[in-house]
């Protein structure tokens, strides 16, 4: 079953600013400075749109999305945005200079290194991927875990797996020669990956 986050926006939002707290804005400034000015961006797995209203409206930039959710992709089309309901592990992906994933790789568990390919091959410059290493569904405590897995779950029938830190470099080291940079937040719960064509 879908969990009621990806049912609106608004639920969506409130759900991350839950659960991320004091990381939630310091999440999106930290992919932004990635993406420069004049650049043409695809965002996939985009949810409520919020990077892009809140850090990157206001820039030079050619920016679409995709989505697999129909809700999230008619909020987008409200905003006035380039939106496509794409189910990015089934279905071809639009070209752009950057390619960026944010908190959404884990959902294509165990079949995330194909993704990654069809991600490289995709772009013309970079592919952008900020994930989790820390929350509910890695926690100790069973309920915790549970909770969390139910919570972060797009589509009926999806992998209760998120990353740790370990298990993700361990899914990127076959593109370790496109690896750009790799940061991980002051406080380890975060790692950004920008990948070279």
């Amino acid at each position: 079953m879908q969990s009621p986050i990806y049912w609106h926006p608004l639920l969506y939002k409130t759900a991350m600013k839950l659960s991320y707290k004091d990381r939630f804005e310091t999440r999106y400034s930290a992919l932004a400075k990635y993406i420069p000015e004049g650049s043409q961006v695809l965002e996939l797995c985009m949810g409520d749109a919020y990077f892009y209203q809140n850090y990157l409206k206001t820039r030079c930039i050619d920016y679409a999305c995709a989505d697999i959710n129909p809700v999230f992709v008619r909020h987008a089309r409200q905003l006035g945005l380039r939106a496509d309901i794409i189910d990015i592990g089934k279905d071809p992906i639009p070209g752009a200079d950057i390619i960026l994933l944010h908190g959404s790789l884990y959902h294509f568990i165990p079949f995330e290194k194909k993704l990654i390919e069809k991600l490289l091959a995709a772009c013309k410059s970079k592919v952008i991927i900020s994930e989790s290493t820390e929350n509910l569904s890695n926690a100790s405590n069973a309920m915790k875990s549970f909770i969390g897995s139910a919570l972060s779950k797009a589509k009926s029938g999806q992998s209760r797996i998120k990353f740790t830190k370990d298990s993700l470099r361990v899914s990127l080291a076959p593109f370790e020669k496109h690896i750009e940079v790799w940061e991980e937040s002051s406080d380890n719960r975060e790692i950004i990956i920008v990948l070279k064509k």
